[in-house]
């Protein structure tokens, strides 16, 4: 095999047999229905508030009297319910595309481990903030501190979990010690007469 077309495959397949499904593919998959749940929660937070500010138009045009609905004034629930179903949606779709492009880097062999640190880290930053506003608004009775703790609670123990692994493997790179499982999947797709040797030291 020519030093150029050996050159090319391990550029290509470097990373990719570093990784183990089972490490990674459980994350994607609760964070992905999760995200999903997200952008439905999203839309309908956003149904519900048009369909609470028609009622309340049809109720009570002249504005003259206070509409309540589960403790809130309809004009403060109509608030709440925008702000959360857009924090709401751009998590979801935020955390989506992230674990997309984490899929489609892994599939490739490209999934660089410091590439799943960095998305792992801004995941988890974003996730833990949203758990812990969710937590404080929680302590005040508010129901939507409630559904932000049901939504905020797995992504962020994913994000955190991906952050651990990202760390690992980060510290494995520096090390070289990938380099040893990185060239036994080259060798294993090309076939045992094209050897890869890893010469650094």
């Amino acid at each position: 095999m020519s030093a150029g077309k050996l050159q090319n495959i391990t550029e290509m397949r470097r990373y990719r047999g570093i990784w183990r499904k089972r490490d990674l593919v459980p994350f994607w998959i609760l964070q992905i229905i999760l995200a999903i749940v997200c952008i439905v929660a999203a839309a309908l937070l956003f149904v519900g508030a048009s369909s609470v500010e028609r009622q309340q138009r049809e109720i009570e045009p002249s504005g003259l009297f206070v509409i309540v609905y589960l403790g809130y004034e309809a004009d403060d629930l109509v608030k709440y319910a925008r702000i959360t179903g857009t924090i709401t949606l751009i998590l979801g779709v935020g955390t989506l595309i992230f674990d997309l492009i984490e899929i489609i880097l892994l599939v490739q062999g490209r999934l660089n481990p410091v590439v799943l640190l960095i998305t792992a880290c801004v995941k988890t930053m974003v996730w833990s903030a949203y758990f812990i506003t969710a937590i404080i608004i929680t302590t005040a009775s508010s129901i939507f501190g409630a559904l932000g703790l049901l939504v905020g609670v797995v992504p962020t123990l994913t994000s955190i979990a991906q952050l651990v692994y990202g760390v690992i493997y980060t510290n494995r790179k520096r090390n070289g010690q990938l380099s040893r499982r990185t060239n036994k999947a080259i060798i294993g797709d090309q076939g045992s007469y094209d050897m890869v040797y890893d010469t650094r030291h």
